[in-house]
């Protein structure tokens, strides 16, 4: 059998997935199993008070809380009870690891023998990125003594917080060669994520009671999560989250990993505001009766054996409230004549024209994970919505389709306005969009047209779309029994007890 090495491309790996490729949220849940009684009888429970179990929490938005201690059986004495709110980024990855020498000549031998010999398998791993909301932004109705628990006594303490306009992921994974220069900066909230299987962003209260003194966490070294012991009882809660819409900043401000999502590998431009303002004046003007500020992308490409030139106009910025109900996209298309090859041979014929069929615009979701040392991330493209414009009806000729001809004076012009919400998936369910250094949640727009005497869809653009949460306090989450289809994913501790 031949082998074409050079058209061979070796198919990279995906991320884990321990829940397999069907399920669409993320394997593990930071939270711990609700009602469980600690080997010392302990229970301890976190509760928040949401006036309205509907909406999301925001950020600047003052949280109560209460922690619930009850010991049925005994006299209990906490000498320290710590509380923290953060949220964590999480994503798991292969890691090539040598195989751990099953005896001591084996162990031995590992030492001495040439790297290249030795037995290596790739072991799942976890990436974490966590932001803790500052100490001074959380308020305790406890102080440093110890607490008393009486027997079949509960004792509820409150505590209140706000999550920060900005926060700076402040733990991450300990990881050599992992690239660090996306951590130290200061970025807005992201919102809970939790439906991806690649990746989830969790935001966590977490408390911690010591049942004797000068203790030290238990924490797993790959997960980044605290774990009870005899002496010591964890628990968390996992909430909604959402940003409040006045404390979220340009995602385009902040760093990312992979490639540019503004660097249109279709070939379409994005004008500088100096080229728009130098640009076709008339053309100008009737976008501009709309209203606001324009971004205008331009490509000249082949429609069979003619060339077209598209100018794509659509909102300065491209930032849309998930609320929105559209979003405005202009096309002006122009005939500019034969390709050049078919010129030299009819120099005197005129160009035909071409007949418009159909025009595509898609809202695409994109996921990108990494972890370890990995700098080339694993992306994922989803629709979210797409919407068709047919133009066969638009002619009077026998070719089906809308007539451009090179003799017109005018650009056609296509109003390609997308409908956000009327669609099976509507735009104000999905999760606004996020950078953390190891999961990136975008949206990428693209804009497509085909020709009646061409067989290739052309691509007159193609750019990011930055969704941001709706002023109001309105359900930008679905319930979490929508998103996992009525399961749920397991605990940290139900995972480990399965592996």
């Amino acid at each position: 059998m031949d082998l074409d090495f050079v058209g061979y491309k070796a198919r990279r790996r995906e991320p884990p997935m321990p829940l397999g490729d069907t399920v669409n949220y993320f394997s593990v849940s930071a939270a711990t199993p609700p009602g469980v009684t600690h080997p010392s009888g302990t229970l301890l429970r976190l509760k928040l008070d949401n006036p309205d179990a509907d909406h999301p929490f925001r950020s600047s938005q003052l949280v109560h809380g209460r922690i619930h201690i009850q010991s049925p059986d005994k006299a209990l004495r906490i000498h320290n009870l710590s509380l923290r709110v953060y949220f964590e980024s999480r994503t798991l990855y292969w890691s090539l690891e040598l195989q751990s020498p099953e005896n001591k000549f084996d162990q031995t031998m590992s030492k001495i023998k040439n790297p290249s010999t030795l037995d290596y398998e790739n072991v799942m791993r976890h990436e974490v990125h966590r932001g803790v909301v500052p100490p001074s932004n959380v308020t305790l109705s406890w102080d440093t003594n110890p607490i008393e628990i009486q027997p079949e006594h509960e004792r509820v303490l409150a505590f209140s917080f706000i999550v920060p306009r900005t926060i700076r992921i402040t733990e991450w994974s300990d990881h050599p060669s992992a690239p660090r220069d996306l951590v130290h900066i200061d970025r807005f909230p992201p919102p809970t994520l939790r439906d991806s299987r690649f990746g989830s962003v969790q935001w966590v209260v977490e408390a911690i009671a010591d049942l004797a003194p000068n203790l030290t966490s238990n924490q797993d070294t790959d997960t980044m999560l605290h774990l009870s012991t005899d002496d010591q009882v964890v628990s968390r809660i996992a909430f909604p989250f959402v940003p409040s819409a006045q404390d979220v900043g340009s995602l385009w401000d902040e760093p990312f990993f992979g490639d540019d999502m503004r660097k249109d590998t279709f070939g379409s431009r994005k004008l500088s505001e100096n080229e728009v303002e130098s640009g076709k004046k008339a053309m100008m003007e009737r976008v501009r009766a709309r209203g606001g500020k324009w971004d205008v992308y331009v490509k000249g490409f082949p429609a069979g054996r003619n060339t077209m030139w598209s100018e794509l106009y659509t909102p300065a910025g491209s930032v849309v409230p998930i609320d929105a109900s559209t979003l405005p996209i202009l096309v002006y298309l122009k005939h500019t004549g034969a390709q050049s090859s078919l010129k030299s041979l009819f120099r005197a014929s005129k160009p035909k024209p071409v007949h418009l069929r159909r025009a595509l615009v898609t809202l695409l979701r994109t996921s990108s994970t990494r972890g370890g040392k990995e700098t080339r991330p694993h992306v994922k493209n989803t629709p979210v919505c797409q919407q068709e414009f047919l133009f066969d009806t638009e002619s009077s000729s026998s070719s089906p389709g809308l007539g451009i001809s090179y003799e017109d004076a005018d650009p056609v012009e296509l109003d390609l306005t997308l409908d956000l919400q009327s669609g099976s998936n509507p735009v104000k369910l999905c999760t606004p969009s996020f950078r953390t250094p190891n999961f990136q949640h975008e949206f990428l727009l693209t804009v497509s047209v085909l020709f009646v005497e061409d067989d290739i869809e052309r691509f007159v653009g193609r750019f990011p779309v930055q969704l941001l949460p709706a002023q109001d306090d309105g359900n930008q989450l679905p319930a979490f029994e929508e998103a996992v289809g009525g399961d749920a994913p397991p605990t940290f501790e139900e995972s480990v007890s399965r592996s």
